[in-house]
C-alpha cells in the first residue's frame, strides 16, 4: 500500500524489504536485482540474523545450519572491561568487508 511504502520509501512495485530492529545496522534492507523464488530465500537467509550475533545453543544451529559456509568469530567475555570497544572495532571492520572475510 502507498502507507508502507511512505514509511519505507522507495519501494517499487513488487519490490521486497527486510526490516529489522538490529542493533547497530540498518533498520531496512532491499532485495535487489530480480525477485524470484531462490533471490528471495537467498534475500531471507542472509538477513534473519543480525551481522554479529552472540553465539549460544539457540543460534548455532542457525549460524552454522545456513547456506553462509564462511564465518568469523571473535571470542571475548562479554563483561570484560575491552569488550565493548573490541566489539566497536569488529564491527567498523565487519561493514566494510562484509561478504569478503
Amino acid at each position: 500500500s502507498s502507507g508502507i511504502n511512505a514509511e519505507y520509501g522507495g519501494l517499487e512495485d513488487g519490490g521486497i524489504v527486510g526490516v529489522n530492529d538490529f542493533t547497530g545496522e540498518e533498520p531496512r534492507v532491499a532485495l535487489s536485482g530480480d525477485v524470484t523464488a531462490d533471490s528471495i530465500k537467498e534475500f531471507v537467509a542472509a538477513n534473519r540474523l543480525p551481522s554479529d550475533v552472540e553465539f549460544s545453543d539457540e543460534t548455532a544451529p542457525i549460524i552454522f545450519g545456513g547456506d553462509v559456509k564462511s564465518h568469523f568469530f571473535v571470542f571475548g567475555d562479554k563483561s570484560a572491561e575491552g569488550h565493548e570497544p573490541l566489539l566497536a572495532l569488529f564491527r567498523k571492520v565487519r561493514k566494510g568487508n562484509a561478504g569478503k572475510l
